[in-house]
């Protein structure tokens, strides 16, 4: 417990710490009062039954002659409303601080959300080549709502529901000091025992929950993300065997351990049945008569009243900490391990919708550049070098794993060179990367369009009040799409359904092409972007890419070769290195490995 007590620590900023103290300051006076309202019970009881005792006992004594009651039961009747406002009060307060509690934890909620999703966009392309999407979709949507509402909601209730039993503990031992004694000392070894019994399959009930959620979220992505293959190829039962093994693992996990969350209620109500008789017989023993012992056993009925809700608290609160101590270890190791730059959306803030272009002045240089994948012992690239200058149109062709792909990432900015320099105007990229890729459009092979309107999907991930509607029919028109969308209903606010079902391959390609040129950059990327289409819909995409050559400076990944013809030059790469280099009729007349793939 101590190890999920400091994570949850470094969870906490400055500020968060300093509300916890305060909150946890405000729970002692709450323990306090709610010990003050057993407390009086006794008393309560006791001034009910002489009137003589009323007038000369303790603080009810003093209060009766310090007031001038002159008649019992006028007295009775303000000791009523006293008692109410009493419980008033206490009840409103303990209101007050449950809801400071509840803002305290689901507004840290709130914040550690934004932050992990911040700190995962921020991190580098490498980092998203390794981790599995599944993962961290887990970490976000579940294991950050598990660790606030289940995890700190129960840290909380650990906090009120020990200080409460320690309060009335104290009172106990002070009213009558060996009776309490054994009745707390009980109490405390039996909720250990029952704690440790269960405490090694709690945390392996945990560690299962956390694993198999994690898969049963990579299942429904798979079998949903590829519906169109799965319907085609009749794999439903597949996704469905591989999602049922996982939900049955976690819903086992579960079940059990909402089962042991009911335990202890019934455990702790028979013990303290077990303790009050306990205490009466132990008073007994001393010689004490049974009507004498009516006050005291009146405390203690009304303190193990409360007494036992704190503690089947106690004890399903630490169960469940236990349990989702998965979700703290998810979360803590990411938010820790993982860098955070504190300027990251600052420098976004700044930025206009689109640039202007022309910062690339005369040429992209690519000196003596390697790159090896982590956990790969062979280079992906070797020692490439090749210039394009501003305005020129090359192409990039190869058999699969000859190092294209990464190429273009490293162009981007995606990935850093082991080796060499990306050089444009004489300064390398790495210098002011975010710049460098505002000036960069890039076109994938795999087109991701959000079910969402078409305005939307241009400017991708622009809020409404900054795109520009005329920018939008601007870069439609340059990819041959302006006619077909004029010829829609709602037009630029037109849906294209998940992944742009309701639209062809075609259009789907040229919103990509539209996107990439939305914010007006200098150099453009097309990898592989018709490979996936049929001819005629390539020659329509080669068409519109056509019309840029001479406009902006591109870099085309091709697999059909008719696809970069007319580009200026052509690289022939092989094994992360570039074997040839020519014009697309060059090539063909030397080149046989060109020529076959031509001849495809």
């Amino acid at each position: 417990m101590v190890q999920i007590f400091r994570k949850i620590n470094r969870l906490l900023d400055s500020r968060d710490r300093l509300e916890f103290l305060f909150i946890v300051a405000l729970t002692l006076i709450g323990a306090i009062v709610e010990t003050l309202g057993v407390g009086v019970i006794p008393s309560f009881v006791g001034l009910l039954g002489s009137a003589k005792a009323v007038r000369e006992v303790g603080v009810v004594g003093w209060a009766y002659n310090f007031a001038g009651f002159e008649d019992y039961r006028t007295f009775v009747q303000w000791a009523c409303v006293a008692l109410m406002g009493l419980y008033i009060g206490k009840n409103g307060y303990l209101a007050w601080l449950g809801y400071l509690q509840t803002q305290f934890i689901y507004r840290k909620q709130s914040k550690v959300s934004q932050q992990l999703l911040s700190q995962y966009l921020q991190q580098p392309y490498p980092f998203h080549l390794k981790r599995n999407t599944a993962d961290l979709l887990r970490n976000i949507n579940v294991e950050i709502p598990n660790l606030f509402n289940e995890v700190m909601r129960d840290v909380m209730i650990l906090l009120t529901e020990s200080l409460i039993a320690i309060c009335i503990s104290l009172l106990l031992l002070a009213a009558e000091p060996i009776s309490s004694l054994i009745a707390v000392t009980l109490l405390g070894v039996a909720m250990l025992v029952f704690y440790h019994g269960f405490r090694r399959r709690i945390e392996l009930w945990g560690r299962r929950q956390h694993r198999h959620i994690g898969r049963m979220i990579q299942w429904v992505n798979q079998g949903l993300g590829s519906i169109k293959e799965t319907k085609v190829l009749g794999r439903e039962p597949y996704f469905l065997e591989r999602y049922g093994f996982h939900v049955e693992r976690y819903t086992q996990a579960t079940q059990r351990i909402q089962f042991v969350n009911k335990l202890p209620r019934l455990f702790i109500e028979t013990l303290a049945v077990v303790c009050l008789l306990v205490v009466l017989v132990v008073d007994l023993t001393q010689g004490r008569r049974p009507r004498s012992l009516l006050l005291l056993l009146t405390l203690f009925a009304a303190a193990a009243f409360r007494l036992m809700m704190s503690l089947n608290r106690i004890v399903a609160a630490v169960t469940t900490i236990r349990f989702y101590s998965k979700a703290l270890d998810a979360v803590h190791a990411d938010i820790t391990a993982i860098p955070q730059d504190e300027n990251f959306l600052a420098r976004y803030e700044s930025l206009p919708a689109y640039i202007q272009p022309r910062s690339l002045q005369e040429s992209i240089v690519l000196d003596q550049v390697s790159y090896v994948y982590p956990d790969s012992k062979s280079l992906s690239l070797n020692s490439v070098s090749l210039e394009l200058k501003r305005g020129e149109a090359i192409g990039l062709a190869g058999p699969s794993g000859a190092g294209k792909t990464t190429l273009v990432d490293l162009l981007l900015g995606l990935l850093q060179p082991m080796a060499g320099q990306i050089l444009v105007d004489g300064q390398t990229i790495d210098k002011n990367l975010l710049a460098w890729q505002q000036q960069v459009g890039y076109i994938p092979q795999q087109v991701y369009l959000s079910d969402d309107t078409i305005r939307r999907n241009v400017a991708f991930g622009l809020a409404d009040s900054t795109i520009d509607d005329n920018r939008v029919w601007q870069v439609l028109r340059l990819a041959q799409l302006e006619d077909f969308i004029r010829g829609l209903p709602m037009r630029l606010n037109s849906r294209v359904g998940e992944q742009g079902v309701r639209i062809s391959g075609g259009q789907r390609q040229r919103i990509a092409i539209a996107r990439a040129l939305y914010h007006n950059p200098e150099v453009v990327v097309m990898d592989e972007a018709t490979a996936a289409l049929d001819n005629g819909t390539e020659r329509e995409i080669v068409r519109a890419m056509e019309s840029l050559i001479g406009q902006k400076t591109l870099v085309v990944i091709a697999h059909r070769l008719s696809t970069i013809r007319n580009c200026d030059r052509i690289y022939w790469m092989k094994e992360g290195a570039i074997a040839d280099v020519g014009t697309y009729d060059e090539l063909l007349a030397r080149n046989s490995e060109f020529q076959a793939m031509v001849g495809q």
